[in-house]
């Protein structure tokens, strides 16, 4: 009988050894031997990959598109007329509307910079908001969008100089919609806009590129959106919960929604023709998206540098602008928590960047936060604050709703704070 307890215990020991070794495996921090030679190189190399984008960043172009051929040909060079260019320039203008703080780039017209006012970073840090697009080469992650002329003609692309009637724009008390106007100007008649729509209480953004071609030749064109981003995950520990989300490009085919692991893009870049998708780029609680017109087909790509991830929709077929005319490409961005009722609007299957498998405890956690919020209101104490960091919502008892987000929550974040507050 002592010899069997002995065999168990020493089985028991086996076995927990063993789930041990492959949770080290799965989920403890790696680290990797230093290599001398390897070390004195990458101080010697530059690092290319803390700059922006250059000419060669820019999406080629289908040759489907060019030809009217079927999917499938091989990639037209790319041609940039060198006047619509300007990567010199750095000039931001801000947008702020009561739950985004946006900043533009007019070189390429793009969104470079946002922060969510009611969303800080930790319920210790109340004044620091959460951060999710930044211009910084080291820690890069900026929306692209724009248009290729599939003639070599000047193109209004996410390198192209823009210009803006004002430096900043405010969605005032009592205005529901603000619009932000970005115009750009080519030779031979060739004009076009970026015009951005933001609503009140809303982290999605309308964004409809506008091509006018008062030449005397038919212009050929195709959109395109991107995600670009440094790609940091943060360390995985068994203390933070967080620290095991999935963060990195997604994409939607139309019918499934598949995470694209930065280290598989290396071996195999994702390259499809999609119908009715979109591409995003999520994190535990938030997420960016950017959702083309779901009427045609486009090819989707996505590619990892070692750095950065570049996620990429462009059309597969050109439309073709009479002289004298124009023509308009309609897209939605989305930028912000991952609030479900707001998610289902902008997109077919935007709503799966939510992690159901925990929004159910995340949602009878924000309700209780809610119920104690007004009790403490009651009470008079006013200064009482609530976060619930599993859903990354906040409420204060101060007469001001903060957005608080899970399956179920809350069907729409509209804080009562006047327009402007940072």
């Amino acid at each position: 009988m002592d010899n069997i307890r002995l065999f168990l215990w020493m089985g028991l020991g086996v076995l927990l050894w063993l789930s041990f070794q492959a949770w080290q495996q799965d989920y403890a921090p790696q680290t990797f031997a230093s290599d001398p030679a390897s070390q004195q190189a990458a101080q010697i190399l530059p690092d290319s990959s803390n700059t922006l984008p250059s000419t060669e960043d820019l999406p080629s172009l289908p040759a489907d598109a060019a030809a009217g051929r079927a999917p499938g040909g091989e990639e037209l060079p790319v041609s940039v007329t060198s006047s619509t260019t300007n990567a010199n320039v750095e000039k931001m203008i801000r947008i702020r509307t009561d739950v985004l703080d946006l900043e533009i780039n007019l070189n390429g017209g793009d969104l470079q910079s946002a922060t969510l006012p009611f969303y800080p970073v930790h319920k210790d840090e109340p004044n620091t908001p959460v951060r999710l697009l930044s211009p910084d080469p080291t820690a890069i992650y900026v929306f692209g969008s724009g248009l290729r002329s599939l003639d070599g003609a000047p193109e209004p692309n996410h390198l192209s100089t823009f210009t803006s009637d004002q430096d900043e724009y405010v969605l005032a008390d009592g205005q529901d919609q603000l619009v932000v106007t970005l115009n750009w100007q080519g030779d031979d008649g060739l004009s076009a806009q970026k015009i951005y729509h933001f609503k009140r209480g809303s982290y999605a953004i309308d964004l409809n590129q506008v091509m006018h071609n008062g030449g005397t030749e038919p212009y050929r064109a195709v959109s395109y959106l991107q995600i670009w981003r440094r790609h940091m995950p943060p360390e995985r520990s068994m203390f933070d919960v967080d620290s095991y989300s999935f963060v990195g490009p997604v994409v939607y085919d139309g019918e499934k929604y598949e995470k694209l692991e930065a280290d598989d893009l290396v071996e195999e870049p994702f390259d499809q023709l999609i119908t009715g998708g979109w591409i995003a780029s999520i994190q535990h609680h938030f997420l960016t998206a950017a959702v083309p017109s779901a009427d045609a087909e486009r090819k989707y790509t996505s590619t990892y540098d070692g750095k950065n991830t570049l996620t990429r929709t462009i059309d597969s077929v050109a439309t073709t602008i009479a002289p004298g005319s124009r023509n308009e490409f309609e897209a939605k961005l989305f930028i912000g928590p991952k609030l479900q009722a707001q998610l289902v609007e902008v997109a077919d299957g935007l709503d799966l960047t939510v992690d159901y498998g925990r929004d159910h405890a995340g949602t009878t956690l924000v309700l209780v936060a809610a119920e104690s919020t007004q009790l403490h209101r009651q009470l008079g104490l006013d200064n009482y604050y609530c976060h619930i960091s599993d859903q990354a919502g906040v409420l204060q008892a101060d007469g001001k709703k903060r957005p608080i987000y899970g399956k179920n929550a809350q069907d729409r974040a509209t804080p009562e704070a006047s327009a402007g507050t940072t």
